[in-house]
Order: C-alpha cells, then sequence, then structure tokens
C-alpha cells in the first residue's frame, strides 16, 4: 500500500516537470515532505535509479509510463518527466560487474530492447521477477546482431 504512495507521488511530483537537475537527497526529501504533509509515513526507500529513462536494474519490473528521470552522474538526475520524447541508450548495471550492459535503445520516446539481454536480466532477477515482459511487449524486442 505504502509503495503505492510513493509512486503517486513522484509521479506527481516530476509527471510533467522538466528540466532540473536533482541529488537523490533532494528527490528523495521531496517525496517524503510532500507525503508528510499529507500525514502519510514512509520507511520505503524511494529509489530515482528504479524510474530513470536510461537505467534498468534487475530487481524491479520496467514498465511503461514509470520512467522519470535520467541519470546524468552517479546520485545525480535529470527530470524529464513522463512520456518523455527521450533518445538514448538504456544500460543495466549488474552487480559485482565492471561494465555495464547496453540493454537497448529509447529513439524519440519509443523503446528498443535487446531480446538476448532482456532474457538474461529476467534470469537474473531476483524471486523470479520479469524485468521484460517478452510476451507482452510495451518496447520494441529487437534480435542480437552479433
Amino acid at each position: 500500500m505504502r509503495r503505492s504512495f510513493v509512486k503517486d507521488e513522484l509521479l506527481r511530483l516530476f509527471g510533467s516537470y522538466t528540466g532540473e537537475e536533482l541529488k537523490t537527497r533532494k528527490i528523495v526529501n521531496k517525496v517524503r515532505n510532500s507525503l508528510k504533509r499529507k500525514n502519510i509515513e514512509v520507511a520505503d526507500s524511494i529509489r530515482p535509479p528504479d524510474w530513470c529513462y536510461n537505467k534498468v536494474n534487475a530487481g524491479i519490473k520496467y514498465k511503461k509510463n514509470r520512467q522519470l528521470f535520467e541519470c546524468i552522474d552517479d546520485g545525480l538526475y535529470l527530470v524529464l518527466g513522463i512520456n518523455y520524447d527521450y533518445t538514448k541508450e538504456l544500460y543495466w548495471e549488474p552487480k559485482k560487474a565492471t561494465d555495464r550492459i547496453l540493454v537497448g535503445e529509447w529513439k524519440k520516446g519509443k523503446l528498443y530492447v535487446n531480446k538476448a539481454i532482456a532474457i538474461k536480466m529476467n534470469r537474473a532477477s531476483k524471486q523470479g521477477l520479469i524485468v521484460f515482459d517478452l510476451e507482452n511487449p510495451w518496447f520494441k524486442v529487437i534480435e542480437d546482431t552479433k
């Protein structure tokens, strides 16, 4: 239940908001303070990387209309808002890995995901979580060209 409060507040605060660079702490404080004013205490973690156009992890399902930020440096995000006409690459940084892995690419707001990498991410996810739903994709699935 509390997670939906966080999700709703992130979308309300940053969904149509663009252009500002914010550090993780600033994003988290904005959400917590806004919820506190509504008498909602949130202990859940608020993780901006889970809401990025250019970053994905194997611990959360990458959903349509969940992208709000571009990670521009460690702990620093550019607020782009929902349904942004984003055109850049999407990366996965597996735990204990030294390099990030190219998962796909956004082109004018449409996402193209490498099928082989999506399958690898789904296998690496915790408790069988499907990070990229290849049966019902909201994104374009591309075959590995290598």
